[in-house]
């Protein structure tokens, strides 16, 4: 039996037939890549060393992986750059391999389409799965031995830590208040018993990850996020001077806003008196941001700021 010990010095053939068996592992959980937002996408993967020069794939709309591995540049609308081929393939083929901390030492980064690509984050789990199986049902088929890398603990790839809110990625942020938005949903009519139904916002802070965030409360009281406006359409606008100031002052049950407000670390403009109506509510807003929080941090396998 062959012993491959480099991933690099996997051969053409046998890397289309584990990319292919992999693919084929990963049809049960499809419904996940298009529950992910995924379907459709397209992407490219590359290293110096790749032995197929670069990969290009797909998932379909039903979530299949699909491959192409004939076209000679880049063809996908998200693309990832590796320092080597090893790299790429350990993430996958290592179970402990720590995705963050190799995407923080700058082993590979993520040149286009990061939001698509960190959607991915919370099926990585899956994949290698699917990886480590295909790598076996390689090596039977070529009576070979590729490149292993046995686990030594739980797998915790994307179990990365973000100390600043800042830091915060935008497809995680957006995840959060889409939540937050379904946890608020029981409470509704106290928005529009406070007289708020009909109102729109605009929260800005000069290193807010999504650049701006507009939202209005709709007329039963609904919280509706517009995350693909780049302007300001809010009537209300409340800017802050940072954004862990907005951010901690619905994950801190302890933080005071009203004091944060007179001390000038936010601003509400033209008039606050729309935005005070939500005082009373507070309590029940920011427990229902916490539990948005960590509904984020169960699936992208990430620690959010908390206080």
């Amino acid at each position: 039996m062959k012993k491959i010990s480099d991933p690099v010095d996997i051969s053409r053939d046998v890397l289309i037939y584990m990319s292919h068996r992999w693919a084929a592992n990963l049809r049960p959980v499809r419904h996940k890549f298009v529950e992910a937002g995924l379907a459709g996408r397209s992407f490219t993967e590359r290293a110096p060393d790749i032995p197929l020069g670069r990969l290009n794939y797909s998932f379909d709309s039903e979530g299949n992986l699909k491959w192409d591995f004939d076209s000679k540049k880049d063809t996908g609308e998200c693309l990832i750059s590796y320092t080597s081929w090893k790299e790429a393939y350990r993430s996958l083929a290592d179970e402990d391999y720590d995705y963050w901390k190799a995407y923080d030492e700058g082993i590979f980064k993520l040149d286009r389409g990061q939001d698509e690509i960190l959607k991915m984050a919370p099926l990585m789990q899956d994949m290698a799965r699917a990886f480590i199986k295909a790598i076996d049902e390689t090596e039977k088929k070529f009576n070979i031995q590729l490149p292993k890398y046995p686990s030594r603990k739980p797998r915790s790839q994307m179990r990365k830590q973000i100390k600043r809110p800042a830091d915060i990625p935008p497809e995680v942020l957006r995840y959060i208040l889409k939540r937050w938005a379904e946890r608020m949903e029981p409470m509704k009519e106290r928005f529009v018993e406070a007289g708020l139904a009909g109102k729109t916002f605009t929260e800005k802070a000069p290193d807010l990850p999504l650049g701006i965030l507009n939202y209005s409360i709709a007329s039963d009281g609904t919280w509706r996020f517009d995350f693909d406006s780049k302007k300001q359409t809010g009537e209300i606008v409340i800017t802050y001077v940072d954004f862990e100031t907005g951010y901690r002052a619905l994950a801190d049950k302890n933080c005071d806003s009203m004091k944060a407000f007179q001390e000038g670390l936010f601003k509400i403009e033209p008039s606050a008196d729309d935005a005070l109506k939500m005082a009373p509510l507070m309590p029940e807003m920011i427990e229902a941001h916490i539990k948005a929080v960590k509904d984020a941090e169960k699936k992208f396998k990430m620690v959010l700021p908390t206080y």
